[in-house]
């Protein structure tokens, strides 16, 4: 079987850039699904490659393309449009849990979600290394523990921004407190809320009456990076005027 004869095109192989390293997922998935081409490949420029006979190796190959597969959909996740920290740190809490998941599936090779794994799972290759693959989980579980620390010690703040009517007014920062338990009893401003957009919200209450209150929330606007969304909460008229 000669290259040009290959059901696959290798020149879709996609190259690794470390300035887009979503990229690096995509690499090793093509790779993995050209492996056998790739083979050939070499093998008629008379260049053998062992790694690509070892079945450790492919094991490897197969796990971290699954494994990076999953980073990747989570961080275009995190670059969603008009995302709040509420929003990210539910993604992270989310993918923290799946990590979990996938911890206890793979120890028994269950590659329900593990799609690469699964293929070789099912064409009877050798044992899955299960010990390094649970290494490997177990080093970025700790990395995404360790990663987004600051904001798990945010965590009350976060719930607080994210739902000020699900709060108890003792337990807020003191100068938000009197602000919060006006806030609770404004069925008005309740009605806004349950619109579901929460810069708009945050918006939508008058600066003189929740001064403390839009400040708060603008901090934690301010922390996904979005500027004018933050400039438009505290100085609504201002902006429009520029």
């Amino acid at each position: 079987m000669s290259t040009d004869k290959c059901d696959s095109e290798l020149i879709d192989l996609t190259y690794y850039t470390a300035v887009r390293w979503l990229s690096c997922g995509k690499v090793l998935s093509r790779f993995f699904q050209l492996k056998n081409e790739i083979d050939i490949f070499l093998s008629e420029k008379n260049y053998h490659e062992p790694l690509l006979s070892d079945t450790e190796w492919l094991w490897k190959l197969a796990f971290f393309a699954d494994l990076v597969n999953h980073m990747d959909h989570l961080n275009l996740k995190l670059q969603g449009e008009n995302n709040l920290v509420c929003d990210l740190f539910a993604l992270i809490k989310a993918f923290r849990a799946k990590l979990i998941l996938l911890e206890s599936q793979v120890k028994y090779c269950n590659f329900v979600h593990m799609l690469y794994c699964a293929e070789l799972h099912k064409m009877g290759e050798a044992e899955f290394p299960s010990s390094f693959a649970n290494l490997v989980i177990l080093e970025l579980e700790e990395q995404f523990w360790k990663g987004f620390d600051d904001l798990d010690s945010s965590a009350q703040e976060i719930r607080l921004f994210q739902n000020p009517f699900h709060c108890d007014a003792a337990d807020v920062p003191s100068q938000i407190q009197m602000e919060i338990t006006e806030l609770e009893e404004n069925y008005h401003i309740k009605d806004k809320y349950k619109e579901g957009n929460l810069i708009e919200f945050y918006k939508f209450l008058n600066s003189e009456q929740f001064p403390n209150l839009k400040k708060f929330a603008c901090k934690f606007i301010s922390i996904s990076g979005m500027t004018y969304l933050c400039e438009q909460t505290l100085f609504p008229d201002e902006v429009h005027q520029v």
